[in-house]
């Protein structure tokens, strides 16, 4: 049927949809999980299916009148409550309006009950319906029939950079969002500069380049995990960059972060930091200290970092970092530059190598040597649970991993209160990107037991 989009004009700059009834599938995983969490999310044995829970949900949860608006959600709410909504931020000249959309079933019953809102105090409230669907406008008498004109002559839903960006997700999505970054951030600067004693420029160099392209955020469930991506189009230029090398971790290792071109990245964040009043003091101190920046510390990072931590955290947990680089010697000089002022006399506690390509250095001399073999971190990629977090790992830019039933086990062995049975079910957190051209390509990955 419609969607939350087929309301909405094109010219909306943001929207966030819910779909309360998605597909078979996605309501046999949704169902599984809440079963893993009883007490959190409150699943009683009367709840046969995901939606016998989130309708009753929302009943209890409004038993005393919907945020106090005088409605019973039982009577004035539930019996034509549709099965999507969605809020969006639609432009009202160089202002934004606020709208809810929601699916309805009985448009008699549905403006009964917004007429009950408006006697309650809710004098601004519009209302307007449309293709099924209950447009609501907050703060606008006038605003939901604007917000249906613009749609019946030019829906969002019509838009192809909007459809082929949601579609670009390619998965059953119970929750979607999507803005149009370069169209919000003209917005912002507009109002903002229109308000007395803010300058327009100023502004605009505050909202800085990340206000431009396109973004788009889908969350789905599986039987074991929950997966959001979020991916962004038409954004600035970026240089090729290579996947990450995970080669080489700690022994033992149950948590690793690693990024491909880290120095490249700095570059870029420290152009940026230019503007920054307290930008030429931090150049003055990096001076006296014996640094170039961020020359130097681009050399230290290099083209690939991979810091990993193993080994009991109860301990002594092992840590490793390993920067591969054109110019490892150079990269050691520049960390013997940062330990000695670190020391300040005192020997430093790290142990510290280069190998090839690579300068590691580590929390002990074994976990030095054991994270200079590929041993270690084949050990930990080929592991089922590093499989199921981190997707498609071998051409990510950008590669997190952290394996909590480690976590778990170690807190217990400790000592320490171990968490509750519903806390363990959580097994990994994975998140994985990469950049192409001007669009980007994220994914994080909550898996669970």
């Amino acid at each position: 049927g419609p969607q939350p989009a087929s309301v909405l004009p094109a010219s909306t700059v943001a929207v966030a949809e819910v779909d309360l009834n998605p597909s078979a599938g996605q309501k046999i995983a949704l169902f599984q999980l809440l079963r893993k969490f009883p007490d959190s999310s409150g699943l009683r044995s009367t709840d046969q299916s995901f939606g016998d829970w989130l309708v009753r949900s929302l009943s209890q949860g409004s038993a005393a009148g919907v945020n106090g608006s005088g409605l019973d959600f039982a009577k004035d709410v539930k019996p034509w409550l549709g099965q999507r909504f969605a809020v969006a931020a639609v432009p009202a000249g160089k202002t934004v309006e606020a709208v809810v959309v929601v699916a309805e079933t009985d448009e008699k019953a549905a403006a009964a009950a917004m007429g009950k809102l408006r006697g309650h105090g809710a004098t601004q409230l519009g209302y307007a319906f449309m293709d099924g669907y209950l447009v609501v406008t907050p703060g606008s008498a006038n605003g939901a029939a604007a917000v249906v004109a613009g749609a019946q002559k030019a829906p969002l839903s019509a838009d192809t950079q909007f459809s082929a960006d949601v579609a670009s997700l390619g998965s059953d999505e119970v929750i979607t969002g999507w803005v149009d970054a370069t169209k919000a951030g003209r917005l912002l600067k507009d109002s903002l500069g229109a308000v007395p004693g803010v300058d327009a420029a100023g502004v605009g160099s505050l909202i800085g380049p990340t206000w431009k392209g396109r973004y788009v955020l889908g969350v789905h469930a599986t039987s074991d995990s929950v997966e959001m991506r979020m991916r962004s189009f038409g954004g600035d230029p970026q240089p090729a960059e290579p996947a990450a090398r995970l080669d080489h971790v700690a022994p033992g290792a149950f948590a690793v972060v690693s990024v491909s071109s880290p120095g490249q990245h700095l570059a870029t964040a420290w152009k940026q930091l230019t503007a920054a009043p307290q930008y030429a003091g931090m150049l003055d101190q990096a001076h006296q200290l014996g640094l170039t920046l961020p020359g130097d510390l681009e050399t230290l990072l290099g083209d690939n970092l991979t810091v990993s931590v193993g080994g009991d955290l109860s301990a002594q947990p092992s840590l490793l970092a390993a920067a591969s680089s054109k110019d490892p010697a150079a990269a050691k000089a520049v960390l013997d530059r940062l330990l000695a002022m670190a020391a300040r006399g005192a020997t430093a506690s790290v142990a510290q190598g280069v190998d090839g390509d690579t300068l590691y250095v580590a929390s002990s001399d074994p976990v030095l040597a054991g994270g200079q073999s590929t041993t270690a971190a084949r050990a930990l990629t080929s592991t089922d649970l590093f499989r199921r977090a981190v997707a498609d790992p071998a051409h990510a830019q950008l590669v997190l991993y952290v394996d909590l039933t480690t976590v778990w086990s170690t807190m217990k062995s400790s000592g320490a209160a171990p968490p509750s049975p519903e806390v363990e079910h959580l097994a990994a957190v994975g998140i994985s990107g990469s950049a192409s051209g001007t669009g980007t390509d994220y994914t994080l990955r909550v898996v669970f037991s």
